[in-house]
């Protein structure tokens, strides 16, 4: 079981049928419904839990969560009635995510359950340089909890990574009215903060989706660049850049950009700190209203998220609150003929 199809298809589904035909022990493979057959009538189901539902009523000997931190509590106690054959064992791998419930089921006195460490380290087929170069882009706390797989309490207090959901694009609800939004940081010192981008939509029920996160450290020609190859590619966004010392000017130069004559460009103005502006999004995750697009920016946006706002760095959940500002500060632009 993974959390959402598209963690499923790039993770275990992948790796596992690899290992299967390289070992020639499959008998079949049924793709549409998710089941391998190997050597010996050993039978693997490959489920998505996004829908808990998918999981009923089947009849396993094995359970295996990849990725548990990031499902639904749910599906704990809706797996477990389906653990109805020998030898009725579970195993669960995840990334930890603070001590949340995966935490709280194996962290007891219970023999029957136990916890094992690894760290990024321990991966003989990473590639060389991998984790110095992983390592250099963390800060302690997130070293200690996604490079070396700690169970820590994350020093952040505003959001919890168990809050967020994901959505498939096809799941993503259409004629949605995004809205992009530039926090520019346009120098590359080893101190200094990155320019990062959010695509955000809300639906009529009030569920918030962020449909894309770009995250970059440049100097001003590759992020003007960026911002107007982004926008050529997505001619209905509505882009926001922050109305500061260096996006006036940013603004005032992309708007003469003749190819985005058509592209609504909108300076935003900001006029609180950082955590009141992320309150709003915080509540709406909280209550199970925010989803992700799933995509490969996710693990990185959470993991600054988790960690605000005593991370190293809170570029992207800047974003996300410029957008959603955007969004509540909806304005018509009158076009005299």
């Amino acid at each position: 079981m993974a959390p959402t199809y598209g963690m499923l298809r790039d993770g275990a589904m992948k790796i596992i049928l690899d290992i299967a035909q390289r070992a020639g022990i499959v008998v079949d493979w049924n793709k549409t419904e998710g089941e391998l057959v190997l050597l010996g009538n050993r039978i693997i189901k490959f489920r998505s839990v996004d829908n808990v539902n998918r999981i009923r009523g089947n009849s396993v000997g094995w359970l295996y969560f990849d990725e548990m931190c990031y499902m639904n509590p749910e599906v704990w106690t809706v797996a477990l009635g389906a653990r109805r054959q020998n030898p009725m064992k579970v195993w669960a791998t995840t990334t930890p995510n603070g001590k949340d419930f995966v935490y709280h089921i194996w962290n007891t006195d219970d023999p029957a359950f136990e916890i094992f460490g690894s760290s990024s380290a321990d991966n003989i087929f990473a590639p060389k340089g991998f984790v110095t170069s992983l390592r250099s882009q963390m800060t302690e706390e997130q070293w200690r909890q996604e490079g070396l797989g700690e169970i820590i309490d994350p020093s952040g207090t505003m959001f919890n990574r168990a809050w967020f959901k994901y959505a498939e694009e096809h799941e993503i609800p259409k004629k949605l009215s995004w809205y992009r939004y530039w926090d520019l940081a346009m120098t590359t010192r080893a101190s200094s903060d990155f320019t990062a981008s959010a695509k955000v939509a809300i639906d009529e029920q009030g569920t918030m989706y962020v449909g894309d996160i770009i995250q970059i450290k440049a100097e001003y020609p590759e992020v003007r660049k960026l911002i107007i190859e982004t926008a050529l590619q997505e001619p209905d966004v509505i882009v926001g850049i922050e109305e500061a010392v260096s996006g006036y000017a940013a603004i005032q130069e992309i708007r003469r950009v003749p190819e985005l004559s058509s592209t609504t460009i909108r300076g935003v103005s900001v006029d609180k700190d950082k955590m009141s502006r992320a309150m709003p999004w915080a509540s709406r995750a909280e209550s199970g209203q925010v989803k992700l697009k799933y995509a490969k920016w996710n693990r990185m946006f959470l993991d600054e998220v988790t960690f605000f706002p005593k991370g190293e760095h809170d570029d992207m959940v800047d974003a996300v609150s410029g957008a959603l500002q955007m969004i509540s500060k909806r304005k018509i632009d009158w076009v005299v003929l």
